[in-house]
């Protein structure tokens, strides 16, 4: 047990010492290149990526129903939404859901809109291999409450 944690606070000190440098481009599945920090390079890197039909699971924090803050796995066929299920309770109301902003392209849509309205908050991290946006923190506007949404995407399994 001492040998384990002695190897695991070493290869810590030493990807500290490293700045990290090698770690990412030696990872499987891993970009080299870091998360996309544009809009537009975001879109491209999932553009390149040539996902169509996709699952994921997407969590969003707002002023909604209970039932939409859990996380949801969502199946997308041809950038459309086929499927919608909650992965702590079932659904009761999957009709009142904004399925826009279910897909990939539909944050990618929802991102730009923001951007162009100059909006109170947008703070976007994007997934460094594939592109799509990882967590969104959105704010429309200062002075109205209830208007603040969260976005954390994970779990995407291409098909």
């Amino acid at each position: 047990m001492k040998t384990r944690s002695f190897t695991i606070a070493a290869l810590t000190l030493l990807a500290g010492v490293s700045g990290c440098s090698g770690a990412l481009s030696s990872a499987p599945g891993i970009s080299a290149q870091g998360a996309p920090e544009t809009l537009a390079d975001a879109r491209e890197r999932w553009r390149a990526s040539q996902i169509g039909d996709y699952q994921i699971t997407v969590q969003q924090s707002c002023f909604c129903l209970q039932e939409f803050t859990q996380p949801l796995r969502i199946t997308v066929r041809d950038a459309r939404v086929v499927s919608v299920a909650g992965l702590t309770q079932p659904l009761t109301q999957p009709d009142q859901l904004d399925r826009s902003r279910l897909t990939v392209e539909g944050l990618f849509d929802f991102i730009a809109d923001a951007q162009r309205r100059q909006v109170e908050r947008l703070d976007v991290s994007y997934h460094p291999q594939y592109g799509y946006p990882s967590e969104i923190a959105y704010d429309g506007h200062a002075m109205i409450a209830d208007d603040e949404i969260s976005y954390r995407l994970s779990d995407l399994v291409p098909e």
